[in-house]
């Protein structure tokens, strides 16, 4: 069977299925899963593996510790090079920084978040609430381990959820709640001290700070 670029290679996502399934470690799982983005590509593009992990770990949320798990081997990896330097995706190196990670998951995340709450997710049998509130677990858990700083995405979901006119009617509450509750739950740390880094002052959310937090 030939093989489908638009998709993980089947030695990949055996690698990760084996690590999840307690067969092997995350450092090994690491390297099989990337070895062909390491190796073989011109110019290495790890996407379909961070499409894949984002999958699963909204399908499957039983997963999501392990996938934090196999992102943190990961990003211990060499970075691959190219003319004698680190491979970059636009600014970010392709293994210690997660290289387009962050804008693929952004794009997932919108998706979820400004989809109608009432329809099931693109390809999944699992409803848009339950997969905002998974992926918000998702991306807490990235937070809190290190992997990347979300605490934008957390303060955003915990406004949407303190805004009265996504109170007023079952199925917003239903959508907006339980997601804001598993930021918390899961990234209440680094959420609770957002305002306490300079890094992030000129973001409005941050300005706003003090307004939502009396709420909580």
């Amino acid at each position: 069977m030939a093989k489908d670029p638009d998709m993980p290679t089947p030695e990949e996502i055996e690698a990760i299925k084996e690590f999840m399934d307690g067969k092997t470690t995350a450092d090994i799982a690491a390297q099989h899963c990337t070895s062909r983005i390491y190796l073989e590509e011109e110019n290495p593009d790890p996407t379909l593996i961070w499409g894949l992990l984002e999958s699963l770990a909204v399908e499957f949320p039983d997963t999501q510790d392990k996938i934090v798990e196999l992102l943190a081997a990961i990003k211990r990896l060499p970075n691959p090079t190219r003319d004698g330097k680190e491979h970059r995706i636009y600014t970010q190196k392709t293994f210690s920084d997660l290289g387009y990670f962050r804008a693929d998951f952004y794009d997932y995340f919108t998706g979820i978040r400004y989809a109608n709450p009432t329809i099931y997710h693109s390809g999944s049998k699992v409803s848009i609430p339950i997969s905002w509130a998974r992926v918000n677990a998702f991306s807490a858990r990235l937070t809190a381990n290190l992997i990347q700083d979300f605490r934008r995405y957390g303060v955003e979901t915990i406004e949407d959820a303190l805004d009265e006119k996504n109170l007023k009617e079952n199925h917003t509450r239903e959508f907006f709640l339980p997601a804001a509750a598993n930021q918390l739950i899961f990234a209440s740390y680094p959420i609770w001290n957002l305002r306490n880094d300079p890094k992030l002052e000129q973001y409005p959310m941050v300005l706003e700070w003090n307004r939502w937090k009396k709420n909580i």
